[in-house]
């Protein structure tokens, strides 16, 4: 699994493509939260549209329980992710009910309203 993160004038932008493997997952949340505190950017579209393979329920709870634990900066993330993924909204609610609002959807422009950060194509 690959991923880059990039500051932009609103947000983050974090990309993640390939075989999802958890480890990199854990790994892209610490960069995440680490380019937050050092940006000052708490805001983050995380864009999994590029992932090759279905992840699991099981592995978007662990996922969601990671994210939120790591949480000592109020980050409010938004997760694209391809519409077939829209099955369930495991990571949304396990992130959310321990106190990180994430977001998941397979459209930019909800993504983006719901960050309040101007509409990207």
């Amino acid at each position: 699994m690959n991923y880059t993160i990039s500051q932009q004038t609103s947000h983050l932008a974090v990309t993640v493509s390939g075989m999802f493997d958890p480890e990199a997952g854990r790994r892209c949340i610490e960069d995440m939260y680490a380019a937050a505190k050092q940006s000052g950017l708490l805001k983050v579209l995380i864009d999994g549209r590029g992932l090759e393979a279905n992840v699991s329920i099981a592995d978007r709870h662990a996922l969601a329980t990671y994210l939120a634990d790591l949480h000592d900066i109020p980050v409010r993330c938004a997760v694209l992710v391809p519409t077939a993924l829209m099955t369930t909204k495991t990571l949304e609610h396990t992130a959310g009910n321990r106190g990180t609002p994430v977001r998941t959807t397979d459209s930019v422009t909800d993504a983006c309203v719901w960050l309040g950060v101007p509409v990207i194509d």
